[in-house]
């Protein structure tokens, strides 16, 4: 699902990224995020075959006390696909 090209034009950090998804437990993940793994990849394969992606929020996002954190894995998301900077694609704050 990477879209190998655009993360090696347009991003940076890569690998350390990579690695820090690597060495998150899924025990971590299901504890921290109230879904379980079975939801977690149910999302992934709608993710994984969507063309165009669009993440968008409002003021939910941005009164959360890891604000920034959470855009920026958002954002990561978006990038992974190559999903910024193409029509009916991106991230929307709304």
């Amino acid at each position: 699902m990477l879209d190998h090209k655009f993360i090696a034009e347009y991003c940076r950090g890569f690998a350390a990224f990579k690695q820090e998804l690597i060495d998150t437990s899924w025990t971590d993940i299901e504890q921290h995020n109230g879904l379980t793994l079975s939801q977690i990849n149910q999302a992934a394969d709608i993710a994984c075959s969507s063309k165009n992606t669009i993440c968008c929020w409002a003021m939910g996002m941005t009164q959360h006390k890891k604000v920034v954190a959470n855009i920026q894995l958002m954002t990561n998301f978006l990038m992974l696909h190559g999903h910024l900077g193409k029509p009916s694609a991106g991230a929307w704050l709304l």
